[in-house]
């Protein structure tokens, strides 16, 4: 179901520049994540055939968020 959703939502978006899946769960469950047939569902989207050639990334990092806010605030990312 996931496949699906982000394939779908990439489309809406437009998401060129790729989808980036995070949160709480999916660190935890990476292995098995890996396994599924998630990327072969994100392709599987029939009315969106441009969605094969976005890139899909796993962020595993624990606090992504204060990465970036720590980032922001020392200049690097302005």
């Amino acid at each position: 179901m996931l496949g699906c959703f982000a394939s779908d939502m990439a489309g809406t978006f437009n998401a060129t520049g790729g989808v980036y899946l995070s949160g709480g769960v999916l660190p935890k469950i990476k292995h098995f994540f890996l396994e599924s047939g998630f990327r072969e569902k994100f392709e599987e989207n029939e009315r969106l055939p441009f969605v094969k050639d976005i890139q899909t990334h796993l962020i595993l990092e624990e606090h992504p968020a204060l990465y970036g806010a720590a980032g922001y605030y020392s200049g690097i990312f302005i």
